[in-house]
């Protein structure tokens, strides 16, 4: 299972600061409850555990929305943020795609 520690340590970061464990959880939270949606129920097994390839997909995702919770572009010194999590990416689809009911 996905959790916000390990999307801090994705980013580089540690637990340390409440703020960003809790923005990182609730984005776990968030991300995983879309890849419900999106597969319909079908990305766990009956045990309960996350089928293959999901956890990455909620940790790739809930990373990029820690990292721009707005979604605003911005520039800090060197470095510059355009937008941010606007959807699951095209890779990160291919792995969902694998688990979605699709009608007939």
């Amino acid at each position: 299972m996905t959790s916000g520690t390990a999307v801090l340590a994705f980013l580089g970061h540690d637990d340390s600061d409440p703020v960003l464990f809790t923005q990182a959880t609730a984005a776990v939270a968030t991300v995983e409850a879309m890849v419900a949606a999106y597969c319909r129920g079908r990305h766990k097994l009956a045990s309960g555990q996350t089928r293959d390839g999901i956890d990455e997909v909620i940790l790739t995702a809930a990373a990029r929305l820690v990292t721009n919770p707005s979604g605003i572009p911005y520039d800090t010194g060197g470095v510059s943020i355009r937008g941010g999590f606007t959807g699951f990416t095209l890779v990160e689809l291919a792995v969902l795609n694998r688990y979605r009911v699709r009608a007939l």
